[in-house]
């Protein structure tokens, strides 16, 4: 049985969360996440349909760097083109 395509993004981004989200649950703005994208010091960030994901797996490695965890492996980013 096929799903619906209301349904399908859910499920493939099953381990992501969007900006908004993330924003709200480190209890800081979109916009200092955005900054900390760009000066990439932040959670490592996927852009998909326009829109700023972050992987739960990226977070959790982030959060673990930022509380002091300095010998965890270092997160590969994309260029951006």
């Amino acid at each position: 049985m096929p799903t619906s395509p209301a349904s399908s993004p859910t499920v493939v981004l099953s381990g992501y969360v969007p900006e908004k989200q993330l924003a709200a649950e480190l209890n800081c703005s979109v916009r200092t996440l955005r900054r900390w994208t760009e000066r990439r010091t932040g959670p490592p960030v996927t852009k998909i349909g326009g829109r700023l994901w972050y992987s739960r797996a990226g977070i959790d490695t982030w959060l673990r760097w930022r509380s002091g965890e300095k010998t965890l492996p270092r997160l590969r980013r994309r260029r951006r083109s």
